[in-house]
């Protein structure tokens, strides 16, 4: 996918990305070594990162589609399955030869059922280890209430418009 056109040398570059065929170090030598200004590099650059951002919003869109096939066509079989119990139970039957298939009704692996979770003794509960409220804290600190072991931390990013 392809935002803007960019030149022969960039373009090799995105391949080389996309393909996960070479290392950070070898990109940046890459574009150093590619002619042109400091600006013009940057401008090539960021048009690449934009390519490979849109690219990437691209396979995140066809993974959803996929998923939602997948979620159905899983919901289909489940369907067809209940729709031979029924038919299986409704002729009392536990077992079927059907040409290359042989279809039975099992029993599965017991399951637990809590029934009234009052009566069950203590030593059956697992015991639960604290967490931090990590948004509280943050909120607390930004109101300048101080609270020991821990501390504001702020980290810069590069912002591309």
């Amino acid at each position: 996918m392809k935002l803007y056109e960019i030149t022969k040398d960039m373009l090799q570059l995105q391949q080389m990305l996309e393909d996960g065929s070479v290392d950070i170090e070898a990109i940046k030598d890459t574009i150093e070594s590619i002619d042109g200004s400091f600006e013009e590099k940057i401008e090539d650059t960021v048009k690449v990162i934009r390519n490979l951002e849109a690219s990437a919003k691209a396979i995140d869109l066809e993974i959803k589609r996929l998923e939602s096939m997948k979620k159905e066509r899983k919901a289909n079989a489940k369907g067809l399955k209940e729709y031979i119990r029924t038919n299986m139970d409704a002729l009392e039957k536990r077992s079927v030869s059907a040409g290359i298939f042989k279809v039975s009704i099992s029993k599965n692996a017991h399951t637990l059922k809590v029934l009234d979770e009052s009566f069950i003794p203590e030593e059956y509960f697992v015991k639960q280890d604290s967490v931090i409220n990590r948004e509280l804290i943050l909120e607390k600190l930004k109101q300048d209430v101080v609270i020991p072991g821990v501390g504001l931390n702020q980290t810069e990013s590069l912002s591309i418009r």
